[in-house]
């Protein structure tokens, strides 16, 4: 199949017979198809279905959006696209993405991700810079976020290197956000609690509520952060 037999439906989908939906965001009005709409979101899917009102009057409103992110989020659905996810937009589609339940969007979202990160551990732990590793943690926090399978388990191999192997790169800052995810994550305690047990506390705890009981105190943080100077002290001798 050539380049104008997959572009040939999408075109139909911009003549003006099509354009038959009127979508608000701020206070930009787009004209859309309904039909292509239904084909790249859940949510539009599921109002048209559904008969809600804003189905039945084919105007929906974003009145708390910006009308860049729609312009981006539906120049991402064109075939052949110029269009593409950046470090610069890839917040913006991942929201856009997630409000309008379109599962490709996400998808493509975290292989960018993955690429992006990939091989951090790599580039920051032999040039010691931080930066590499401050986008570690921003990329895991949007994994969580929006559900980004690839991108969550590299980011938690990442930083389960950093722990098991380069822990006087952490910083009180770090310790913080890693103390949130070990909480509220199961798969960031499986990886990380062993490595910071052995590098960062006296006491053996493998019972999990035990676990729950020292995550929810700040003595865990104060016990963490004594240690690390005392490794970082030691490192620098």
């Amino acid at each position: 199949m050539n380049k104008d037999e997959i572009t040939r439906p999408f075109k139909k989908f911009r003549s003006e017979d099509e354009l038959d939906v009127v979508v608000v965001v701020g206070k930009k009005q787009f004209r859309e198809s309904s039909a292509m709409l239904q084909l790249c979101s859940g949510y539009f899917q599921a109002a048209f279905r559904s008969g809600m009102k804003e189905a039945a009057t084919k105007r929906f409103k974003f009145p708390k959006k910006k009308p860049d992110g729609w312009e981006l989020i539906m120049a991402l659905q064109e075939p052949f696209s110029q269009t593409k996810i950046t470090k610069e937009n890839v917040d913006l589609v991942l929201e856009w993405s997630d409000e309008l339940c379109m599962a490709m969007g996400l998808e493509a979202c975290d292989g960018f991700l993955y690429d992006f990160i990939k091989d951090r551990y790599v580039r920051c732990y032999g040039s010691e810079e931080r930066k590499e590793f401050l986008e570690t943690h921003d990329c895991l926090s949007q994994s969580l976020r929006y559900n980004l399978p690839r991108t969550k388990e590299k980011c938690v191999e990442i930083i389960g290197k950093i722990l098991g192997q380069k822990p006087t790169w952490l910083t009180s800052d770090d310790v913080s956000k890693i103390l949130k995810h070990l909480a509220d994550d199961d798969e960031c305690r499986e990886q990380w609690w062993e490595s910071l047990q052995n590098n960062f506390l006296d006491a053996k705890i493998v019972d999990r509520t035990e676990q729950d009981m020292v995550l929810k105190t700040g003595i865990i943080q104060q016990c963490i952060m004594s240690k690390l100077e005392l490794l970082k002290c030691t490192s620098r001798r």
